[in-house]
């Protein structure tokens, strides 16, 4: 095995305590328990061999939190961590590890269904990226083995504008008594 893409993915959306357990159960078993085990099936060729690349499709929710999708946050956010502390351990190996964080793209992911009483907004068009887009950009960085990709214009400026947010929050501020 050569390169393992974890793409598959499922969004639940509305008020976390309204989700009906078995979506939850449904949503971490594809999001987080299948790349957990996919990987892990190849891991040891990969490492016989020092060579491999494992990509894992997070999302941008991994970096910036969503209300209304707070499972699927935190389903992505355990595959960004996964992929973060995998690539420590194996890139001395010879195993790469790509993370991709895409936000919304125009794909039947946004045709989620939602639970409970909040329903899903319809997104202005401005925030969605094309597919095309995302692939080419993941591709590319794909290509370079780089740890975290932002594929497509939305992904890039929403993480550029985080780490801006981070710096000037860090910043020494001067007290007033």
């Amino acid at each position: 095995m050569d390169i393992i893409i974890n793409n598959a993915g499922i969004l639940t959306y509305g008020y976390f305590h309204e989700h009906p357990e078995t979506a939850l159960i449904k949503m971490i078993e594809v999001n987080v328990t299948a790349p957990i085990l996919i990987s892990r099936l190849f891991l040891n060729d990969m490492i016989a061999n020092r060579s491999g690349h494992i990509v894992f499709l997070s999302s941008l929710a991994s970096v910036i939190p969503t209300a209304f999708e707070t499972s699927y946050t935190a389903s992505k956010c355990a595959i960004r961590g996964l992929g973060m502390a995998l690539s420590r351990e194996v890139s001395p190996l010879g195993i790469s590890i790509t993370n991709i964080y895409p936000t919304f793209a125009d794909t039947d992911m946004l045709k989620v269904k939602s639970f409970g009483s909040m329903k899903v907004k319809k997104l202005s068009s401005f925030l969605i990226d094309k597919p095309e887009s995302v692939v080419f950009h993941s591709i590319q960085g794909i290509a370079k083995k780089k740890l975290h990709v932002y594929p497509g214009f939305q992904a890039k400026f929403f993480s550029k504008l985080v780490k801006l947010k981070t710096v000037v929050n860090s910043l020494p501020m001067e007290r007033k008594n």
